[in-house]
């Protein structure tokens, strides 16, 4: 008896050992992580950026559909582009930490504005990132973590919400009741409910399997957006910064989805173990996922508005903290002054992407073509 309770002793503390080892080695594995990704923020501020392939198909998507949205509105067509060489100036200026400011970026490349507030609100926000250091690096982390997906789908979320839905909504949602319709059969008469409820797996099956295929196309959308509301909750939650009205934006906009966090459809297939083979059967019966999708496609169109604000809100600190890092990469650097007049009136300006360039004064006083 004594060397039972010995043995079984003994493979409680092997047990427990091994359960805290895990947990210490995952604690210590996190925090050197953070270390290593807190040293590459703080040395990557303000240095210029490694050349490095873009895929400016994937990064070009919001300024395509925004474009597409707006045809009457004033923005650089391809050969201004081609002729300013604006992608050797969003390469030099993109630092972004998120496929939404990387897009964000590139689209206000395209998209020139003229109203001052909209310089003035920027302004602020670039302002505040370079004053305030540990505010800026804790925005930085959590930018981090929601990351860069290529063809991330969220300005086709935008822009083209209404073809995403699955057609048929009400017999979705009739389809899913109908095994509980069948449970209740079994009351009376055991036989056939199991039939039916045989019969209603196999109706929810083909269902499953039509709408499987588009569903999946639109998850790495939904990953996206789900990693972003996340990335909205740890923004929410830092301290001190309310002073930063981009903060207040995302907080109202993303108060109007946190219904939604931890509720959102994953990829429509299975890990292989038995629990996720049980739990893919009970989803394809009660067709849980598809009716999730549906709910989240429908909320999303249902505030279209304000989905595409907070897209813009993210955007709008992204670009910030690359601008303030950009001004820390220069020797010197100066604020545009508005005024009334129709001039440009500068004092040795350069061209950014010029390693030794010569600078240039001047004023501007009419419609002026300059090349170089």
């Amino acid at each position: 008896m004594e060397a039972g309770h010995f043995v079984e002793n003994m493979t409680i503390a092997i047990i427990s050992v091994f359960i805290i080892g895990v947990v210490l080695i995952s604690f210590a594995s996190s925090r050197k992580a953070r270390r290593k990704l807190i040293s590459l923020l703080i040395s990557s501020y303000g240095a210029i950026p490694a050349e490095k392939e873009y895929d400016l198909g994937s990064i070009g998507m919001y300024s395509y559909y925004k474009g597409a949205d707006a045809p009457d509105g004033l923005r650089v067509d391809d050969i201004t582009w081609s002729d300013l060489d604006l992608d050797k100036v969003f390469r030099r200026i993109n630092v972004c930490l998120t496929s939404v400011g990387e897009e964000y970026l590139y689209n206000c490349l395209h998209e020139p504005r003229f109203e001052s507030d909209c310089f003035l609100e920027r302004e602020k926000a670039i302002a505040f990132f370079t004053e305030h250091n540990e505010k800026r690096l804790a925005v930085q982390i959590d930018l981090t973590k929601l990351g860069k997906t290529d063809y991330n789908g969220l300005a086709s979320l935008i822009f083209d919400t209404d073809t995403k839905m699955l057609k048929y909504p009400y017999i979705i949602n009739v389809l899913s009741l109908l095994p509980l319709f069948c449970a209740l059969i079994l009351i009376f008469n055991v036989s056939t409910g199991v039939a039916c409820i045989f019969l209603s797996f196999i109706i929810n099956l083909i269902v499953y399997s039509i709408t499987k295929k588009k569903v999946n196309i639109e998850i790495p959308a939904i990953s996206y957006f789900a990693s972003m509301l996340n990335c909205c909750s740890k923004l929410c939650k830092i301290k001190n910064i309310d002073s930063l009205s981009l903060i207040a934006d995302i907080k109202k906009y993303y108060n109007i989805f946190k219904p939604l966090e931890g509720k959102l459809p994953g990829a429509m297939t299975g890990s292989g173990n038995d629990l996720a083979v049980i739990f893919e059967y009970i989803n394809i019966l009660f067709l849980y996922d598809i009716r999730r999708y549906n709910k989240v496609i429908k909320n999303i169109i249902q505030y279209n508005n304000d989905f595409h604000a907070l897209y813009r809100a993210i955007g709008e600190i992204d670009l910030a903290l690359c601008v303030s890092s950009f001004r820390k990469s220069l020797p010197v650097f100066s604020l545009p002054e508005f005024h009334e007049q129709y001039t440009i009136e500068f004092d040795e300006v350069y061209h950014p992407l010029i390693q030794s360039p010569v600078t240039n004064t001047g004023i501007i006083k009419n419609d002026s073509l300059i090349t170089g």
